[in-house]
C-alpha cells in the first residue's frame, strides 16, 4: 500500500476561524459524545483536561492556527488505537448433521471444548475492530469540524438516513428548510435507540400494510463489510460529491477556503492515524476511526447519493438506512425466483451497484468514492418474499422476538422475576455464538443477546438506586453467577465483553469485592481460552492484536473501578480492596495502573466533572451527600457568549439553596437535570413558564418553545395552575389503588430512616408494573398518603410518565430536624416547553396534621408537622390538558373551607388518605360529591381500605363508580370520569330536571368557573 506523504506542507487556519466560544462549545459536545461511548477509557482524561480548561483550549487554539501547523501529522496529538471484538465464527460441524441426535452441554467450558473437538482440527476464527483512542484535543477537533463543516453536509441527507444525525432545531414550517445545528445542545447526536427503533419498526409496519392489502413484497436487509475501515475520507472535497448531494442547494452554503483547509487537515489526520494501524493489504484506503463524532457524519454522508438512487430508481414501498444498515421493501410482481434474482434486479436499476468478479458479493462504486471499498456482506443479506397469512405469521414471529425482550424497559425491575425474565431466558438458551434466528438482520441471536444482557444490567443498576445493597445481596450474587455461566463463557464473552465493565462496575459500587475479583478472573480465563483455541483473522499491522485488545479492556475496566468507587465509602477495607483489584487488572490485562494516587480522589474528581457512575445531579436532588470539591478554580472565566447561560444556572443553584460552586458541573454536564427535576427543585417554575424555559435552556441546552404571549402570559394565579397545551382526546381515566403500608414503615420514615426493604419494594413494583401492563391504560395513578419512599418516587414516576400516565402519590415524611413534612407528590405529563418528554413535578404540603397524627409524632418521636408554607400549602386547581382537578391530603377533607375552594372549579377532587375512621370519611366523601359537585376519588391504606370513586349522579346505583376494600394483595381499579357530562350539566343556566337530569341538582350558590363552562349539548 502506498503511503501518503507525511511531509506535505499545509498552512494553518486563520486565528479568527475559531473563537474561544467555538472551542468551549466543541468541548462540551465532545465530552458528552465520548461519555456515551462505553468502549473507550477517556473519562479520566476529560476530567484532567477540565481542571485547566481555559488554558488547554487556548493551547489548542494556538496549535490549530499556528503558521507551522503539524497537528494532523502528530500521533501524540491525535491519539492511539484500541481494539474491540468484531466477530467469532465457528464453522459447521459434523454433529450438526440431520442424522445426528441433538446434544446440548449445559457447562459452558465443556460445551466449548466439545464444539472445538467437533470441528475436526479447524479452529474457530476471531477478528477485531480498531477503535479510536484519541486525545481530548483530537476529540474536540472532530467536534469543531462537525460544528463548522459537518453540519452542512448532514443537511444534505434526507429523512431516509436515520442514524448518526446531528441535533438540529425544528424544521421551518414556512419554508420547509432543515433546522440549523443546535449548538446549545449538550451532545452532537440524539440517543441512538429512538432512531434505530424507527428504522426497524417503520419497515415492519410498511410490510404489514402491504400484506393487509393482499400484495406481495420483497423485504431486504443488508449492510456493508467493515464500513468505517474501508472509507477514504478524501471524497469530502470532491466536486462530484458536492454536486451529487446538491450541497449548495440543500445546505444553503458554499464551502469557504478555510472550511476546505480544515477538512483537508482532518482527512490527513485520519489517514495518518489509519496508516499507522492499517492492514498490510493493497487496499487503496486506510479507513476512518470508529468512535469520534466527525467520522460518524463522514460515513453517513458518503451514502447520500445511494439513498437518492434507491428512491428514484426502485420506487420502494419503504427504504431507510441506519448508517450502513439498509432496510428495503419493494413490490413482488412475480419476477423473482430466488435471492440472486432480487440482487440482480437491484444492480440493473442502480448503476453503481454490481456483483464482484466471482458474482458472490455486491460492490457499490460511487463515482466520487473510487478509493473506498464498499462491499455488502453476503452472509448478512436477508431477503424475504412475503405474502398472505404466512407473511403475517413471519412478521408476528419477528415482532414477538423483538418485543418480548425490548418491552421490558417499560417496567420497574422486579426482584422476583429477574432470573426468569425474557432477557434472562434468551441468554440462558445456550445457542451457538454465530447462530441466527429466523428473523430480519437485526433480530439475530447476537443482537438479542446484547439487548437481553443490556436489559438485565439496566435493571440491576436501577435496583442499586432504589435499594440498599444489603437488601438484595443474594439476588445480586445470583446474577453474578448467572453472568459467569451464560455471558462470560468462552462462546459468549467475545460478543458481550463490551458490557463487562458495567457488570464489574455494579460489583464495585455495591462493595462486592470478592465477586468483582471472580468476574474479572472468569472473563480473563474465557478470553485466554479463546486466544488459545481460535485463529486470528489479522486485519492490522499491529504485531499482537490480542495484547492491544487486552490493554484496551484493561483501561476501560480500571477506569470503571475508579468511576464506580463508592463516594461515601470511608472503610479501610474499601481502599485495600480497590488497590488489590487495580493490581489484578494490571496483572491480568497488562494495563499499568496509577497505584500511587489514591483512587478515592480520582473518583471524586470524576463525580465533580459529571463523569462518574453517579450523576452529579443526584447530589443536587438530595439523594446523596456531595463530597468536597477537589478541583481547582477555573482561571480566565468563561466565554462572553456563555455568560447569560452561566448566570441563569447560578440563579437556579441559588434558588434551590445550593452553593454556587455547584454551578460548574451543571455548565458542562453529561447527564443534565431533566425538566421534571428542575420543577421539583424550584417550585416557582411550575407556574412561571418564562423562568422554566430559561432554566431548561441553560441547564439542558435543549430547544424550548419560543415565547408566546397567549401561551406564556397567564399560566397561573394564586389558586390555579395550568399544565399542558391542548385538550385531551378522551375522558380521563384514574387508577384507584389498594396499597398496604405498615405502621413500622410509617415510624421509620418519621425517624428519618425510611423503610427501603426489598419486600416493600417488591410489593410496590408489582402494583406499578401491573398498571403499566394493563390493557386499559389510565391517565392518572393515585397512591395513598405517606405510602411511597421519596427515593423511589422519581423512578416509579418516570416509568409511568413514559407511558403518558401521571402520578399523584402520598410521599413519606421529609425529615428536617424536629419537624417532618407530609406532602403529595404530583407528577404530571407536560408539553409546555415544546416536547412531550418534559414533565412537571408539584409538591403540595399538608397544612395541619390530623389529631391522631399529631399525637403519634409528638409522643413517639418528639416531632411535629412542619408549619404551613404559603406556596406549598395552597389548595390549587390543576388544569391538566383541560381536566381540572384538586388534591387534598386525608384530614384536609374535613376542612369545609378547602371544599369551598373547589366548588364549581374542578371536575374531580383527589383525596390521598391514611385513615381508619371509615364511617366518618365515607360520609364526607358522599357529601363532598354533592356540595363540591364533582367526581370524588379517595385512596386509602389497604390496611383499612374503602378506596372509592363517587359522583353526584341522580340515580343512586350510578353514584359509586368504584369501591374497593380488603384482600391479601395490592391491586387497582381503573375508572373513567365523564367530565364532559358533568361540565355540560353545570353549564346550564338552570339545572336540568326530570329525564334530562343526569346528576343531582347543584347546591345553592354553586357557580361554574369560566374555564369549565361550555355550550350545553356540544
Amino acid at each position: 500500500m502506498a503511503k501518503r506523504s507525511a511531509t506535505t506542507r499545509m498552512k494553518g487556519l486563520p486565528k479568527k476561524f475559531f473563537d474561544r466560544n467555538d472551542l468551549f462549545v466543541a468541548y462540551r459536545k465532545a465530552k458528552q459524545d465520548v461519555f456515551q461511548e462505553k468502549t473507550q477509557a477517556n473519562r479520566l482524561a476529560f476530567s484532567e483536561y477540565e481542571k485547566h480548561l481555559n488554558a488547554n483550549l487556548e493551547t489548542l487554539h494556538s496549535r490549530l492556527t499556528s503558521r507551522t501547523v503539524n497537528w494532523f501529522r502528530d500521533l501524540n496529538f491525535i491519539g492511539d488505537v484500541g481494539f474491540i471484538p468484531k466477530d467469532l465464527h465457528l464453522a459447521s460441524t459434523a454433529s450438526e448433521s440431520e442424522s445426528e441426535p441433538h446434544f446440548s452441554q449445559s457447562d459452558p467450558d465443556e460445551s466449548w471444548k466439545r464444539q472445538i473437538q467437533a470441528m475436526g482440527g479447524e479452529n474457530p476464527t476471531v477478528s477485531f475492530r480498531p477503535m479510536a483512542a484519541f486525545t481530548v484535543d483530537m476529540y474536540i477537533v472532530c467536534t469543531l469540524w462537525v460544528n463548522r463543516v459537518g453540519a452542512h453536509l448532514d443537511a444534505c441527507l434526507d429523512n431516509t438516513a436515520k442514524g448518526s444525525r446531528l441535533r438540529r432545531h425544528q424544521r421551518s414550517e414556512e419554508t420547509g428548510t432543515i433546522g440549523g445545528l443546535h449548538l446549545d445542545a449538550i451532545g452532537s447526536f440524539p440517543p441512538y435507540y429512538y432512531a434505530y427503533k424507527e428504522w426497524r419498526d417503520d419497515g415492519l409496519k410498511a410490510i404489514r400494510l402491504e400484506l393487509e392489502e393482499d400484495r406481495k413484497v420483497i423485504a431486504i436487509t443488508m449492510d456493508l463489510t467493515s464500513f468505517y475501515h474501508r472509507i477514504d475520507a478524501g471524497f469530502l472535497l470532491d466536486d462530484a460529491f458536492l454536486e451529487a448531494v446538491r450541497f449548495q442547494e440543500l445546505s444553503g452554503h458554499d464551502l469557504t477556503n478555510e472550511e476546505r483547509l480544515f477538512t483537508r487537515q482532518l482527512v490527513r489526520a485520519f489517514a495518518n492515524w489509519g496508516e499507522e494501524y492499517a492492514d498490510s493489504s493493497d487496499a487503496p484506503c486506510v479507513g476512518i476511526p470508529v468512535g469520534p463524532s466527525a467520522p460518524r457524519v463522514i460515513a453517513n454522508v458518503l451514502l447520500a447519493e445511494f439513498d437518492q438512487l434507491v428512491q428514484q430508481k426502485l420506487d420502494p414501498i419503504y427504504y431507510a438506512r441506519y448508517v450502513d444498515d439498509i432496510f428495503l421493501v419493494i413490490r413482488d410482481h412475480g419476477q423473482f425466483n430466488d435471492g440472486k434474482d432480487v440482487l440482480s434486479h437491484l444492480c440493473e436499476r442502480i448503476e453503481p451497484l454490481d456483483f464482484n468478479d466471482d458474482g458472490q458479493e455486491l460492490h457499490l462504486k460511487l463515482r466520487y468514492a473510487k478509493d473506498s471499498q464498499l462491499v455488502f456482506q453476503a452472509k448478512k443479506q436477508r431477503i424475504f418474499a412475503l405474502s398472505g397469512e404466512i407473511g403475517h405469521d413471519l412478521l408476528d414471529t419477528i415482532q414477538s422476538k423483538i418485543d418480548e425482550i425490548s418491552s421490558e424497559w417499560r417496567l420497574l425491575p422486579d426482584l422476583d422475576v429477574l432470573e426468569t425474565s425474557p432477557a434472562a431466558r434468551a441468554l440462558a438458551a445456550g445457542k451457538r455464538p454465530n447462530e441466527d434466528v429466523n428473523t430480519l438482520r437485526k433480530a439475530d441471536d447476537l443482537s438479542l443477546n446484547r439487548l437481553s444482557f443490556a436489559n438485565l444490567l439496566r435493571d440491576h443498576d436501577q435496583l442499586l438506586n432504589y435499594l440498599p445493597p444489603s437488601e438484595w445481596r443474594s439476588k445480586r450474587h445470583e446474577f453474578y453467577k448467572f453472568a459467569e455461566r451464560n455471558v462470560l463463557s468462552p462462546s459468549r464473552v467475545f460478543g458481550l465483553v463490551g458490557y463487562f465493565p458495567r457488570l464489574f462496575g455494579l460489583a464495585v459500587a455495591c462493595r462486592d469485592w470478592k465477586q468483582a475479583e471472580s468476574l474479572l478472573k472468569r472473563t480473563v480465563r474465557s478470553l485466554t481460552t479463546l486466544k488459545e483455541t481460535t485463529t486470528l483473522l489479522t486485519e492490522t499491522k499491529t504485531s499482537d492484536t490480542w495484547k492491544k485488545f487486552a490493554l484496551t479492556l484493561g483501561r476501560v475496566v480500571h477506569e470503571t473501578l475508579i468511576q464506580c468507587y463508592p463516594l461515601s465509602g470511608k472503610k479501610p477495607s474499601d481502599a485495600r480492596s480497590v488497590n488489590l483489584l487495580a493490581g489484578q487488572i494490571s496483572e491480568l490485562l497488562g494495563f499499568e495502573s496509577d497505584s500511587e494516587r489514591l483512587l478515592i480522589e480520582q473518583s471524586r474528581e470524576l463525580f465533580w466533572t459529571d463523569l462518574g457512575r453517579v450523576p452529579f445531579k443526584d447530589g443536587i436532588l438530595g439523594y446523596m451527600q456531595i463530597p468536597k470539591c477537589p478541583l481547582p478554580s477555573w482561571e480566565g472565566g468563561i466565554p462572553d457568549e456563555q455568560r447569560e447561560r452561566h448566570a441563569a444556572i447560578r440563579e437556579f443553584v441559588k434558588s434551590v439553596g445550593q452553593d454556587v460552586k455547584k454551578t460548574r458541573p451543571l455548565l458542562l454536564p453529561t447527564r443534565p437535570l431533566s425538566v421534571a427535576e428542575i420543577t421539583e427543585l424550584d417550585q416557582s417554575t411550575v407556574s412561571d413558564l418564562t423562568k422554566l424555559k430559561k432554566f431548561v435552556h441553560a441547564i439542558r441546552g435543549t430547544w424550548v418553545r419560543p415565547a408566546n404571549d397567549h401561551e406564556d402570559g397567564d399560566w397561573s394565579t394564586a389558586t390555579r395552575v395550568t399544565i399542558g397545551l391542548g385538550e385531551r382526546k378522551r375522558q380521563p381515566r384514574i387508577a384507584i389503588t389498594s396499597l398496604a403500608v405498615g405502621d413500622s414503615s410509617w415510624a421509620m420514615a418519621a425517624a428519618g430512616k425510611p423503610d427501603l426493604s426489598a419486600s416493600r419494594y417488591k410489593c410496590l413494583t408489582k402494583l406499578v408494573n401491573s398498571i403499566i401492563k394493563s390493557k386499559t391504560r389510565p391517565d392518572y395513578v393515585l397512591l395513598p398518603e405517606l405510602s411511597v419512599p421519596r427515593r423511589w418516587l422519581p423512578g416509579i414516576a418516570s416509568k409511568l410518565l413514559r407511558q403518558r400516565i401521571s402520578l399523584i402519590a402520598g410521599a413519606e415524611y421529609r425529615y428536617d430536624k424536629s419537624v417532618v413534612f407530609n406532602e403529595a407528590a404530583i407528577y404530571l405529563v407536560d408539553n409546555r416547553v415544546g416536547y412531550a418528554s418534559a414533565h412537571t413535578v408539584i409538591w403540595q404540603q399538608k397544612g395541619l396534621p390530623a389529631h391522631h397524627e399529631r399525637e403519634e409524632l409528638r409522643s413517639k418521636f418528639g416531632l411535629k408537622l412542619a408549619e404551613p408554607q404559603s406556596s406549598r400549602c395552597l389548595k390549587r386547581v390543576y388544569n391538566h390538558f383541560g381536566f381540572e382537578f384538586g388534591t387534598l391530603i386525608c384530614s384536609e377533607l374535613t376542612d369545609i373551607e378547602h371544599r369551598q375552594i373547589f366548588r364549581g372549579q374542578v371536575d374531580g377532587l383527589f383525596v390521598l388518605s391514611w385513615n381508619q375512621d371509615l364511617e366518618s370519611f365515607g360520609s364526607l366523601i358522599e357529601s363532598a360529591s354533592l356540595d363540591v359537585h364533582c367526581f370524588m376519588a379517595l385512596v386509602n391504606n389497604r390496611k383499612y381500605g374503602d378506596s372509592r370513586v363517587r359522583a353526584p349522579y341522580k340515580d343512586a346505583w350510578e353514584r359509586e363508580r368504584a369501591r374497593i376494600k380488603g384482600g391479601m394483595d395490592d391491586y387497582f381499579v381503573i375508572v373513567e370520569l365523564d367530565i364532559d357530562a358533568i361540565r355540560d350539566f353545570h353549564s346550564h343556566q338552570l339545572p336540568p330536571l326530570g329525564d334530562r337530569a343526569k346528576f343531582k341538582p347543584t347546591p345553592e350558590g354553586f357557580k361554574i368557573s369560566k374555564s369549565r363552562k361550555r355550550i350545553p349539548g356540544t
